[in-house]
């Protein structure tokens, strides 16, 4: 199969910088009309954020449209948007930017234009509520790339690129452990001290009682979250809530179900849910130590994010890119092997397909019930375990 593929892909090889330019331009035009119904809900929590950071930072929280779940800083650093006319003027610029930020990603190499490709859906979700994880994903890859080199500037910019993605959300402080795997104690420095660059930030605008007192409420912003149980929650937590809390849960177009098979208390079901995504977590990070390649500590930093969360919503799944990527460059690069199409074409069918335009409503809400989005990640773990050889399989460091 792949043979009579060769030719596709040698022009892919030749045009791959003009085709990411195609790719990003269709799906501007593709999710826009999406973009301006939803009238990107999660952008605008940051806005309005942002908004009240100015005007009466005791609001941060309490008067959100939604729910800002994210530290303090994170409000400061979109106030830039309240400089443009109008909402609608933000709005189209975020969207702008995410745009240009996948542009950047798919032409890094002919293989990053296919992972893009692959989790097309999942950049989409992320295009339409306007959120900041193609942001996150971008500034994890800078980091990342950053650490290869071993130049003073480049150990410094890692260590802020780690500090400013994980002040916004948390996820990029994983890669805390990729600066001690190499040994970058520079990078390290920077981190920690632009960390708390950061974090005393808002004491600057907002007064010290102030930002004390929006620190103390952050956590119980977090906490107040929950275990969302409803199929959107793809987490292996949300999966036990589902099968054993004795709960019903909202399956979004279905309605109300019950999958009970025996109750266990919640909180035994989330220790249980946290321990099954921890070991794979190891897992990822023992792989990642053991071949020192080069993107296998982004990649191990990648899966930590999905499996160690109780709550993970089908954009966090764009994070799959670099493992993605680390897999694709095996298989254009080596002898291909059967399995490892056979295992990526699973991995499509099970997680970016699962649509209800494309399988039924009914169907594809059982499938998100199952979280079969985590596991169409396990099934790329395990490839991802298994495949990559080599330290010549990367990316040009340069970028």
């Amino acid at each position: 199969m792949l043979k009579k593929l060769l030719p596709a892909l040698d022009f892919a090889h030749r045009n791959y910088k003009h085709l990411a330019l195609f790719f990003v331009l269709v799906t501007g035009i593709f999710t826009y009309e999406k973009l301006k119904e939803l009238n990107a809900p999660d952008f605008r929590v940051f806005y309005i954020a942002a908004k009240y950071a100015l005007e009466d930072p005791t609001k941060i929280y309490s008067h959100s449209p939604d729910r800002f779940l994210y530290p303090p800083p994170a409000a400061l650093f979109f106030t830039p948007f309240q400089v443009l006319p109008s909402w609608e003027w933000s709005k189209h610029v975020w969207y702008g930017v995410s745009l240009l930020i996948i542009l950047w990603m798919a032409r890094m190499h002919v293989a990053a234009l296919l992972s893009t490709l692959i989790l097309f859906r999942y950049f989409v979700i992320n295009l339409r509520y306007g959120q900041v994880n193609i942001l996150l994903l971008a500034t994890m890859i800078l980091c990342a790339l950053a650490l290869l080199r071993r130049e003073k500037k480049d150990q410094l910019i890692s260590g802020a690129l780690l500090a400013f993605g994980g002040i916004i959300k948390l996820f990029p402080v994983l890669q805390i452990i990729d600066v001690l795997g190499r040994r970058r104690w520079l990078s390290l420095l920077s981190m920690t001290t632009s960390i708390v660059a950061l974090a005393a930030l808002p004491a600057f605008f907002w007064g010290w009682e102030t930002t004390k007192e929006l620190y103390l409420s952050y956590p119980s912003q977090l906490q107040s979250k929950g275990v969302p149980s409803y199929t959107h929650n793809q987490s292996f937590t949300a999966l036990l809530f589902r099968l054993f809390s004795g709960e019903s849960f909202h399956s979004f177009s279905v309605g109300m179900l019950n999958w009970t098979l025996f109750i266990i208390p919640k909180s035994s079901l989330q220790l249980f849910g946290t321990i099954i995504g921890a070991l794979f977590s190891i897992g990822a990070w023992t792989c990642a130590f053991r071949r020192k390649l080069d993107l296998d500590f982004m990649s191990a930093a990648s899966f930590s994010v999905l499996f160690m969360s109780h709550i993970v919503w089908k954009p966090y799944f764009i994070f799959l890119f670099i493992p993605l990527l680390q897999v694709l460059l095996h298989v254009l690069t080596k002898v291909p092997r059967r399995a490892a199409m056979l295992g990526i074409v699973s991995f499509v069918l099970i997680g970016p397909l699962s649509s209800s335009d494309i399988w039924g409503v009914s169907l594809s809400r059982t499938f998100d019930a199952l979280s079969l989005h985590m596991f169409s990640a396990l099934i790329l773990f395990v490839l991802w375990c298994i495949y990559p050889k080599s330290d010549a399989l990367s990316l040009p460091r340069n970028i």
